[in-house]
């Protein structure tokens, strides 16, 4: 994905700038942990450990981002967005690529929880850049193509990282390489620093003000689900429903999972260019109704290639409700107040993240894998619901 076509001839040098440091940094989250997925089996072979123990190379990375997020925010609002990037691009690069050098698990656990901690502001610092860089119509377009850009990595980067693990375990800890080109190029752009500083006790205050308001949190709990029905019913059980019914092959779900990212990353940018014409609860509307009514067709696909629809389907509302939710959310804050509020969704989604396995899980366990499928799409169901209740004019998600 590209800023050309269409978006660039709109776009200015400065802001053709930004929009490459945003998207860039918003990879890395794929990066991260999609790389490295594929690797687990590989990992713990190498070190002798189990699979739950291996699985700690996931959660230590996911974890630590929970108690640095609001900090993050905190700083990158009283001190200027470049005083949090250029730390976390950095300690991501260097804590990502000493994995390839160590001999110890548990050494790798430690730095997999220090890459954790400089990854968590990313996914804020993106789309708090797209926000204090664009308003009006461009907000919801480039909030989109952020979104596309991370469906595609997401979709790509198992591939990029099993390919690199074929060659060795260690190649799949080059790509935190590019954390450290991003931090020399963001280096010498010109990043907005928040004109107000207010003291520590007020900012916190007004933040909290903000998430009171009805509007902030129900984006919150719409962003909250929407990544847990994604982690839980799909990343999860689909893989156990697959092999159980289908005696799938781990590349054949792999295949089929990843049409989930390319459809989010097909409709995310036509959901920003949409924003400036339609209210958001319209859009929230019908990407809730996609989910839900992918959700609940896939138990009853008999075919293992015919559930590339339902999860066609169910991509395509993700990427319509998390370009949504996004663009919204950015256009709700102040620019001083825009990252913590960027912050406070991204701990929502960690904590998604972490529950959606346990939960979706437990009900596979007490109840049988269909029955994960159905309760999300009832839950779906209610947030067509809740998105209806949702008013705000076209213009709303687009001006900050």
């Amino acid at each position: 994905m590209t800023l050309s076509g269409t978006y660039s001839e709109k776009l200015s040098a400065p802001e053709k700038r930004v929009m490459v440091i945003a998207v860039t940094v918003t990879s890395m989250i794929a990066i991260g942990v999609s790389s490295v997925a594929p690797s687990l089996p590989l990992l713990g072979r190498h070190f002798g450990t189990d699979e739950v123990t291996t699985a700690l190379l996931i959660t230590s990375f996911t974890l630590p981002g929970l108690l640095f997020l609001p900090l993050a925010g905190f700083f990158a609002d009283r001190y200027g967005r470049k005083a949090v990037l250029l730390p976390s691009l950095i300690i991501f690069g260097l804590s990502g690529t000493a994995c390839a050098f160590t001999s110890s698990f548990e050494t790798m656990l430690a730095l997999r929880a220090v890459q954790g901690i400089s990854a968590a502001p990313f996914g804020m610092l993106g789309a708090t850049l797209i926000g204090d860089t664009f308003n009006g119509p461009k907000l919801g377009r480039m909030m989109g193509v952020n979104g596309s850009v991370l469906n595609v990595t997401l979709a790509l980067s198992p591939a990029i990282g099993g390919f690199l693990a074929n060659i060795h375990w260690k190649a799949i800890f080059i790509l935190p390489l590019i954390a450290l080109a991003a931090a020399v190029f963001s280096f010498r752009q010109p990043l907005q620093k928040p004109e107000n500083k207010p003291p520590l006790k007020g900012y916190f205050q007004s933040v909290l003000g903000l998430l009171r308001n009805r509007k902030v949190l129900a984006l919150l709990g719409l962003g909250f689900f929407n990544l847990f029905i994604t982690y839980g019913p799909i990343l999860t059980c689909f893989s156990l429903l697959a092999d159980s019914k289908h005696q799938a092959s781990p590349a054949h779900i792999g295949y089929i999972l990843g049409s989930l990212s390319i459809s989010a990353a097909i409709t995310a940018p036509w959901a920003g260019k949409m924003l400036s014409r339609t209210s958001p609860h319209k859009l929230l509307v019908a990407g809730q109704s996609c989910i839900a009514v992918g959700l609940a067709i896939i138990p009853f696909v008999g075919i293992l290639w015919l559930h590339l629809v339902p999860i066609l389907l169910f991509g395509a509302g993700i990427g319509l409700c998390s370009t949504t939710v996004v663009s919204t959310m950015v256009a709700q804050a102040p620019t001083e107040q825009r990252a913590s509020l960027m912050s406070a969704y991204g701990m929502s989604l960690c904590l998604a993240q972490t529950a959606a396995p346990l939960i979706c899980g437990a009900i596979t366990k007490w109840f049988g894998v269909d029955y994960a499928f159905f309760s999300m799409a009832v839950a779906a169901a209610i947030m067509v619901a809740l998105s209806r209740n949702i008013r705000w004019d076209k213009q709303s998600a687009a001006t900050a």
